[in-house]
């Protein structure tokens, strides 16, 4: 029973190693949500440039506390909207966070929000990264293959051939 915990708690490591990181069409999907003359950078909710691990930003947390959720951009476009309708103002010195980045402003700090040239030219581009999805499906199969050579083992009674 033991092993049969292992493989499945692998299994789902493995999985889950491959659905981490940021999600890279976010920045875009914020972009053309409220139509901004700049392309977002990653900082405006993770600590580094290339996005990923946790939300560290005021104005982050705060789009994760209106719902929204990993790779779905529909949950992005509700949490924009709940956070103009609750008029959010995560930096505490400007105006609404939508309305600080509509104006080029970040609404986490108040500095230049467009200060950084857009990842989508140049050597910027490789900074958002993307996610292999083979990973996950090579988890997979390493799970179903312990789980299968597990069952095998259990069934010849333990002993190798």
């Amino acid at each position: 029973m033991k092993s049969k915990v292992v493989a499945f708690v692998s299994l789902i490591l493995l999985a889950a190693a491959a659905t981490a990181g940021a999600t890279p069409t976010f920045p875009g999907d914020l972009q053309k949500a409220l139509n901004l003359p700049f392309h977002p950078q990653c900082t405006l909710c993770h600590s580094s440039a290339a996005g990923g691990g946790a939300v560290v930003t005021s104005f982050g947390r705060a789009l994760l506390a209106r719902g929204l959720a990993a790779d779905d951009t529909a949950s992005l476009d509700a949490a924009l909207a709940q956070l103009t309708k609750d008029k959010v103002n995560s930096d505490r010195k400007n105006g609404i966070d939508t309305l600080d980045l509509q104006n080029g402003i970040d609404p986490s700090t108040g500095a230049p929000a467009d200060s950084v040239p857009s990842p989508e030219y140049g050597c910027g581009a490789q900074l958002a990264g993307t996610r292999s999805p083979g990973f996950g499906a090579l988890g997979l199969v390493f799970g179903v293959g312990l789980l299968a050579a597990v069952r095998r083992r259990r069934q010849s009674g333990g002993t190798r051939p």
